[in-house]
């Protein structure tokens, strides 16, 4: 298994949400990340990926909700065009490494203008958590001013 997307997220983003969303201030067309309850730290991509791959098991990963409007690029096989809100359960090293591609590689493109159109495609932004959901790790599209090294990322508990 590299991925697969779940028949039904809702079990999996309710855990997340729950979790880790403050919901009462939250609405579905806004970023997740700008709600999140907890003591977050933000880091590196680096320091994201680096932590992430000490995690051997497989993790599950979400997309920003179904209103947001800001999701617009996801090319994973078998994923529904226009469909937001959804999960998967990968391998983490599946995952890191297209992290690592995607987000290294991603700001050099969206500079110049078009998306990668890659096969492996990622949503802009990931959640990604294992199935307690008791850590987090999340890959914006943000850019923590105009350095390409500094893509907004966070983590909590990881």
């Amino acid at each position: 298994m590299t991925y697969e997307i779940l028949e039904n997220p809702n079990p999996i983003r309710d855990i997340f949400l729950k979790e880790h969303v403050n919901t009462e201030s939250f609405n579905p067309q806004e970023l997740m990340w700008q709600h999140l309850n907890k003591e977050i730290e933000e880091v590196s991509i680096d320091k994201a990926i680096r932590k992430l791959k000490k995690i051997k098991t497989p993790v599950y990963f979400i997309s920003e909700c179904e209103g947001n409007p800001t999701f617009n690029n996801c090319a994973l096989e078998e994923y529904e065009e226009d469909k937001k809100g959804f999960a998967c359960l990968a391998d983490t090293e599946w995952l890191t490494e297209v992290l690592e591609y995607e987000w290294f590689n991603k700001g050099a493109v969206m500079f110049d203008g078009f998306n990668l159109g890659s096969d492996n495609t990622l949503p802009d932004d990931v959640y990604v958590f294992d199935n307690s959901a008791s850590w987090f790790a999340v890959f914006t599209q943000e850019w923590d001013g105009e350095d390409l090294d500094s893509r907004l990322c966070y983590l909590y508990n990881l």
